[in-house]
């Protein structure tokens, strides 16, 4: 996923079954490909294939590995849901993302290469990847940043919610929102809502936190330096 909050492939496969194998040889390619050491801690999201979670253990042991919330749902029952989900996705990607639908988006697509010989589905695929990758860079180019265009309407959303609130000051770094229970410490960068923390998108807390700051005579710098460097545009 970009810092536009949208699909951009890396790498894909045809292979003979999701098994084991196929998964450790894809994963050591995409690694060497990719520069990654073994201890890398990307973070990956996965239906929970056969194989893939013992082989990203193995090939990344710190890699962080998320389950689809969906197949979760279907595959197992309540009482497990409620246990996973939240040990499941809070941890280092700066992101709220709960399903996989980005790969159900990108297995849409590759449809029509379906029936294809194996050639000329290669090459429908990488056609297609290709237009999506030069439909970025136009984007890109066009925008006025410093948050990539998905970020920067998301977080003028985040500062109207803000605007309707009242906080109080506890002491030079903590702020109680009122009427509310969610703290904010803004020398941790954390909110009890943990929304900044698992997106690393100030919320609307932290926001009118940083609004009291400021009539303070206090500096903050741009507010959107707050936001991790994950959703700006240079990024």
């Amino acid at each position: 996923m970009d810092s536009n909050n949208c699909l951009y492939p890396v790498a894909f496969a045809i292979v003979e079954a999701e098994c084991t194998d196929s998964w450790k040889w894809f994963l050591n390619l995409l690694g060497d490909d990719l520069d990654l050491p073994h201890d890398a801690n990307f973070t990956f999201i996965s239906e929970r294939q056969k194989g893939l979670i013992q082989v990203v253990e193995s090939v990344f042991p710190r890699a962080e590995h998320r389950f689809c919330c969906k197949h979760i749902h279907e595959n197992l029952s309540d009482i497990l849901v409620t246990r996973w989900s939240r040990s499941h996705f809070l941890g280092r990607a700066k992101s709220d993302m709960l399903l996989n639908n980005l790969c159900e988006s990108f297995n849409k697509q590759l449809v029509g290469a379906r029936d294809k010989p194996i050639i000329t589905c290669l090459e429908y695929i990488r056609e297609y990847m290709t237009m999506r990758i030069v439909n970025v860079k136009k984007m890109q180019a066009t925008a006025r940043g410093p948050l990539t265009p998905q970020a920067t309407k998301a977080w003028d959303e985040i500062q109207r919610e803000a605007s309707k609130l009242v906080v109080m000051m506890v002491d030079e770094v903590t702020y109680q929102i009122l009427r509310s229970q969610c703290v904010v410490n803004v020398e941790d960068r954390t909110c009890t809502c943990r929304r900044w923390d698992l997106t690393g998108m100030p919320c609307k807390h932290a926001v009118v936190a940083l609004y009291d700051i400021i009539e303070n005579n206090m500096s903050v710098g741009p507010l959107e330096k707050w936001v991790d460097e994950a959703y700006w545009l240079d990024t």
